[in-house]
């Protein structure tokens, strides 16, 4: 391990290492915020069916998983507010199964084990809040 260099000569010769690697790491595009704000517009103004295809095509752009699962979240959020609890749900453990270890999957996990319990398949509810 090397150790962290704690001189001005240390930091003059670590700083570039540092600040390549923030470079390369893969930034969201102008496309995905122009379809992100897109589908933001559509849910403010109460259109869910619409904001979540735009979500559908946000994901569809996005440069890293993270902001993808983030994404594929909103548009499961979307279908479920306008009483599309079967898609919904499939969508949530999509992204459940697609990123086990992510920072969506116990949130996507519950939900669709509280739509589960709400649609009055108890067992399969159990399964998905135990996974949480």
């Amino acid at each position: 391990m090397t150790p962290v260099p704690c001189s001005a000569v240390g930091i003059v010769k670590w700083l570039p290492v540092v600040l390549c690697i923030g470079c390369v790491a893969p930034r969201p595009t102008d496309e995905y915020f122009a379809e992100y704000d897109a589908a933001n517009q559509l849910e403010r103004e109460n259109h869910p069916l619409r904001a979540a295809a735009a979500y559908g095509r946000t994901a569809d752009v996005a440069s890293r998983p993270r902001t993808r699962f983030f994404a594929l979240y909103r548009q499961a959020r979307q279908l479920e507010v306008a009483g599309e609890r079967t898609q919904a749900r499939a969508l949530y453990l999509r992204i459940a199964e697609e990123d086990p270890q992510g920072e969506m999957a116990s949130r996507c996990l519950y939900y669709a084990g509280r739509m589960s319990f709400e649609d009055g398949d108890i067992d399969e509810g159990l399964v998905q809040m135990r996974r949480v």
